[in-house]
């Protein structure tokens, strides 16, 4: 992958991840200039109610094994999302308008009458009584492919069109303005970078055009798409990253905020990601308490020691074989299992035949793989169906499926006990390749990694040549997958189905890891992100493409374990009435 380098805006990010924030702040960047507009947008300085005493939190998470940008397939995790959940600005959240961030959106049809709006009064949205077709005079941004003509074409107009009015106090943690150049910056990166996490959405903009002083920002797209509001989340920071690859900007630290609270350090090290309050907040809310600070639970005992002795207050980790019930004898603890989205996945590139896709989901037993690669036998979440799909109704709380007896998953046969399948004939088709089957794996997730290394072994068991190549998700996104230089990837995947099989943009494959792309499916993937098609729909048809193709088999859930101590205050006395993980962790309190 091209790497971009730019020496000065490096070395200011240096400068800010080795621990001189305080100065990065006092000394912001410029802000992001309007061509051709005198109404640009000082920064603002917000002042913060005192606080009577500092508070921290400190918190239990999984080990981190990647960078920290949301929208890269390479670095999404439950914990990333967290994350930026808490340190980057998004039109809305959990379905609902983030007033701090945007004073009111308009919809506008293909005529530019306004026909939805969305604001503090009607946080979920409104459809207008009174239409009208007034547009503020207004400069474009638009983002062009990498490889594009700059010549100037005539494009048609817009099918749809959504105009966003910033807050006037929105700001990054060094004081700089958030504009559209924020929004320009995160359409081009998904336009342009192969992996990103869910991009169909983007792809479907054509345009992206301001005024103001860049705080009226109007997106445009040539479909009706019915999801836009989960567009423009996690919004990143054009001034500083701009110039550097966006496949690595994120990769140590998140340099500055637009959330309750600022990235300050991560050692690896000792597992420890330390967030600050953020002082430059303008919300009507801000954080409660001063510091979060999150440790990587790297055993049982390391979490029971810290929970039984006060040093961590609750923790939302993997489970192991008996860490629930570990956990559950410590005095004053409260245990929660859930399912989450995030599943173990085995895809064959598109490049390899159908027949030898069909022996390779032949030999799959997801019962043993899952054992092996989550090194457990309770607390499993298993697929029970070839090519499974995890929709928003797949996850649930409390529900947790114990696998210590075989179990019989899906039209494969897999008895998950090793064995091979009665009903499963030899793979003479991959037993005869003239050439090794290549099992590409980024191994940074020990769990996908021992997922490949038990695949791998078993298809030497049914005597096939095989070798695994380790490479990052960058690469084989990018390069190996579209090449067809390997013939299958494990992973872990969060992406949602239509972008799971959507075909490639530009050339560049977004959340598809097959590289599949026919022509009908698309259409029906189109006809769902204009809401013309259900999820119901776009399942059914992808499950009888899974019957036919053989490309996709997710064999696992992840499970999720939560155990509440007895040193924070929360959304309800009782953890089963919490949110999922540290979805509101922003709204807790020390009792300390």
């Amino acid at each position: 992958m091209t790497k971009l380098r730019c020496a000065s805006l490096l070395s200011v990010v240096a400068v800010c991840v080795i621990g001189t924030l305080a100065s990065c702040a006092a000394s912001p960047g410029p802000a992001p200039i309007e061509e051709s507009n005198n109404e640009a947008t000082q920064p603002t300085t917000t002042t913060t109610t005192p606080r009577k005493q500092a508070k921290e939190l400190a918190l239990g998470i999984d080990p981190v094994h990647s960078g920290f940008n949301p929208h890269l397939l390479a670095d999404d995790s439950r914990f990333i999302q967290t994350l930026a959940r808490l340190t980057l600005p998004s039109i809305f959240v959990d379905g609902r308008l983030n007033t701090d961030l945007v004073v009111m959106v308009e919809e506008l049809n293909r005529n530019g009458e306004v026909v939805s709006v969305t604001n503090a009064q009607h946080p979920e949205g409104h459809t207008s009584q009174s239409v009208s077709a007034a547009r503020p005079t207004s400069t474009s941004t638009t983002a062009k492919p990498a490889d594009s003509n700059d010549a100037e074409t005539d494009k048609p107009a817009p099918v749809k069109t959504v105009r966003y009015r910033l807050a006037s106090g929105a700001q990054w943690s060094d004081g700089t303005p958030i504009t559209v150049a924020d929004f320009e910056y995160l359409w081009s990166s998904m336009l342009n970078t192969p992996g990103t996490l869910n991009p169909a959405g983007y792809w479907a903009i054509t345009d992206i055009r301001s005024s103001g002083g860049g705080k009226t920002i109007e997106v445009d797209f040539n479909k009706d798409i019915a999801e836009w509001r989960t567009l423009f989340d996690h919004i990143l920071p054009s001034h500083v990253l701009r110039g550097v690859s966006f496949a690595t900007a994120l990769s140590s630290t998140i340099p500055v905020s637009a959330g309750k609270f600022t990235m300050k350090s991560y050692d690896r090290n000792r597992g420890l990601i330390t967030l600050n309050r953020n002082d430059r907040f303008w919300g009507k809310e801000p954080a409660l308490v001063e510091n979060l600070n999150f440790r990587e639970i790297r055993s049982t005992d390391q979490g029971i020691e810290l929970i039984q002795n006060g040093q961590i207050s609750f923790m939302d980790v993997t489970p192991t074989e008996t860490s629930k019930e570990a956990y559950s004898l410590v005095p004053g603890t409260q245990v929660r299992t859930e399912t989450d989205k995030y599943g173990l996945e085995i895809v064959a590139n598109s490049h390899l035949p159908k027949p030898l896709r069909k022996e390779l989901r032949s030999i799959i037993d997801p019962g043993l793989i899952t054992r092996i690669a989550y090194n457990r036998r309770t607390d499993l979440t298993l697929v029970d169906k070839p090519g499974g799909t995890i929709t928003g109704s797949s996850m649930s709380l409390e529900t947790t499926t114990e696998a210590a007896e075989p179990t019989v998953t899906g039209e494969t046969g897999a008895t998950g006990t090793g064995e091979t399948p009665e009903n499963t004939t030899d793979p003479i088709g991959l037993q005869t390749l003239n050439r090794p089957l290549i099992i590409g794996v980024d191994p940074s997730d020990p769990v996908v990694a021992s997922a490949a290394k038990t695949l791998v072994n078993s298809l030497i068991r049914h005597g096939v040549r095989v070798t695994m190549k380790s490479a990052d998700t960058n690469e084989l996104m990018q390069t190996l997958i579209p090449r067809g230089q390997v013939d299958a990837v494990v992973a872990k995947s969060g992406a949602n189905l239509a972008d799971s099989y959507a075909c490639p943009n530009i050339g560049l494959l977004g959340s598809n890891r097959s590289g599949f792309c026919q022509a009908d499916t698309q259409i029906l993937i189109n006809e769902y992100l204009t809401g013309k098609k259900t999820e119901d729909e776009l399942t059914e048809h992808l499950a009888h493409l899974e019957t036919d193709e053989a490309l996709r088999t997710v064999i696992a859930i992840d499970t999720r374990l939560e155990v509440l101590g007895t040193g924070v205050t929360g959304p309800d006395p009782d953890l089963n009435q919490w949110p999922r993980g540290y979805a509101t962790v922003d709204t807790w309190h020390s009792k300390n």
